[in-house]
């Protein structure tokens, strides 16, 4: 069983119980206006072009087979529309400045490169399964995790909750921990700056809460769409009728994703402004005993 990913973080503290290893699965449904992780978006293969880094040698454009790079005036530029992500002018780049942002894996692959850490997981630590969204690869998810419980590993998926249940049904034996990702309450919020309806969103979190799940929401405080205080409230409103919530983790904004959509070369988002001090506090006090670090 293949699947596409982007990224293995080791030692991970903030994914779930102990030290963790966290695996980024490439492909979702939603597009976030803040998102941090760009790259994953596509389940394709795609290049990063880091300009800075860039000598103008002309190598990519000899090798790509796509036309995707041309030297204009001895200057590189990179059209990212043709382009198929078969990585070959990031072979011969003599500076990195080319990347691939995902590469296609066998589950045994990755739970080999897990294993290196499987210390950690015998001490309150375990895997985490992120992205993108795991449940976009559905297959892919489900034979990973039933490698690592074979191992007794502890496992997590973080999750946006937009799927067909039977995904999510099929998954659930499988998972210790659900890390559900709640973006806003509102539906016309939610709908205007992920792009999606969140009705299916919801829905799928109360099933999982009856079927006896162990799950924390965690939910990106956006200044402007879901951090005043009526948002954050009913937040806290929905926690409470679910019995099988552990709490909520605020992730406030942070720019990183604006770097990643100009080395994609797409156009980068307005920032949203980042929240300070006195804001984590006011957050913290409004979720109250809700309230995870």
């Amino acid at each position: 069983m293949t699947g596409v990913i982007f990224d293995i973080a080791r030692f991970a503290l903030t994914d779930g119980p102990g030290i963790r290893s966290v695996v980024f699965f490439k492909g979702c449904p939603l597009r976030c206006q803040w998102c941090h992780n760009p790259e994953s978006h596509s389940i394709k293969p795609e290049i990063m072009f880091f300009k800075e880094k860039c000598l103008n040698c002309g190598l990519c454009e000899k090798y790509c087979a796509c036309g995707c790079h041309t030297l204009a005036s001895r200057i590189h530029q990179f059209t990212p529309n043709p382009c198929k992500g078969c990585g070959q002018c990031a072979k011969v780049c003599p500076t990195k400045a080319l990347t691939v942002s995902g590469q296609t894996v066998t589950a045994e692959n990755v739970i080999d490169t897990l294993e290196k850490d499987s210390a950690y997981y015998n001490n309150g630590g375990g895997i985490t399964l992120s992205g993108g969204e795991p449940l976009f690869q559905p297959k892919f998810s489900i034979a990973l995790l039933k490698l690592a419980k074979e191992k007794n590993w502890h496992t997590a998926v973080e999750t946006c909750g937009y799927a067909n249940w039977d995904i999510i049904r099929q998954i659930l034996p499988l998972v210790d921990l659900w890390l559900y990702d709640v973006k806003c309450i509102a539906p016309d919020k939610h709908l205007a700056f992920t792009g999606v309806d969140n009705s299916i969103i919801l829905e799928n979190l109360h099933k999982l809460n009856e079927t006896g799940a162990v799950i924390e929401l965690r939910t990106p405080l956006i200044h402007g769409v879901n951090d005043d205080d009526h948002d954050i409230l009913q937040l806290v409103e929905l926690a409470g009728k679910l019995c099988n919530v552990t709490g909520i983790h605020p992730e406030p904004y942070h720019p990183f994703g604006q770097d990643k959509l100009i080395r994609l070369c797409h156009s980068p988002q307005p920032p949203f402004p980042v929240a300070d001090d006195n804001e984590l506090k006011r957050y913290q006090n409004i979720l109250g005993n809700f309230y995870l670090a």
